[in-house]
Parts: C-alpha cells; structure tokens; sequence
C-alpha cells in the first residue's frame, strides 16, 4: 500500500485562509493561496466542471493533473469538508454538493 500526502503551502508558509463563512468557504485569502492552481485547466475541467477548454497549461497544469492520478481516497478535514456547524445539517454534502470533484470517496 502506498499513502500519498499532499499539502499546499503558500511561499509565505500559509496552508489554511481566514474568515470562513458561507458565501466564502474556504475563506478570504483563498483566491490568492490557491489562484495560479485554480486557473489551470485540469482544475476548472475537474472542480469547477468547465468543459470548454479553457485554463492554463504548463508548469501548474502539470501538478494539477497529477494530484488526480492514482488516488484511491481523499481524507480532509472538517473544515475543507464545511464550516464547523455543519454537522448540524444532516443533508450536507460537502461544499461541492452530492458529486465530489476529486473522483474517488471522501473521508472526513
């Protein structure tokens, strides 16, 4: 068996945003932690559901398309999974809603 981790990390040493609420889940700064990745191609094909081909490519695209690959399961926290008052809801989902972008089954 072999156990890959994966943890983005700004250059700053930031891995986390600040100030989750509901119309910003994953936070304030999140845009700028996660912007050069959210802009590829295999991100907006695979998160965002976007098929019109649109996306960077190159470098960031490369690491994009293998963080998908030979993934058996994704286990995250609960605050990638939802705000801290979500168990409180017993129809939540995830911020992604009932089909989970990373193709595999999650575990929180």
């Amino acid at each position: 068996m072999v156990v890959r981790v994966d943890l983005m990390i700004s250059l700053d040493g930031f891995a986390t945003t600040t100030d989750q609420t509901p119309e910003t889940p994953f936070g304030e700064d999140w845009p700028r932690l996660v912007g050069a990745y959210a802009a590829t191609r295999t991100f907006r094909e695979r998160v965002l559901k976007d098929t019109t081909g649109a996306g960077t490519t190159g470098l960031d695209d490369e690491y994009a398309k293998e963080y998908f690959e030979n993934v058996g399961a994704e286990i995250m926290g609960a605050g990638m999974f939802g705000l801290h008052n979500f168990p409180d809801d017993p129809n939540w989902r995830g911020w992604w809603g009932d089909e989970p972008p990373f193709g595999c089954p999650v575990f929180v």
